[in-house]
């Protein structure tokens, strides 16, 4: 019972986190790319602002998948 309790948890939890987690790494890295070679100071504050933010989603999602698993 155990194993499919921790097969479901896998499924229903793991597998949203984990996608996730890959868009936040994409998003992060397109917004670095932005940040690094934009000339706009706006644009450039706007996209390192939403690169921190991904750095803490990536490490939340990592967070709960650890604790999970």
């Amino acid at each position: 019972m155990e194993t499919l309790g921790f097969i479901l948890l896998a499924i229903f939890v793991g597998i949203p986190v984990g996608i996730f987690l890959l868009k936040t790494v994409f998003i992060g890295f397109a917004f670095a790319v932005t940040a690094a070679t934009s000339d706009n100071n706006e644009e450039r504050g706007l996209s390192s602002i939403v690169t921190i933010a991904c750095i803490i989603g990536v490490i939340g999602a990592l967070a709960i998948l650890m604790f999970i698993f």
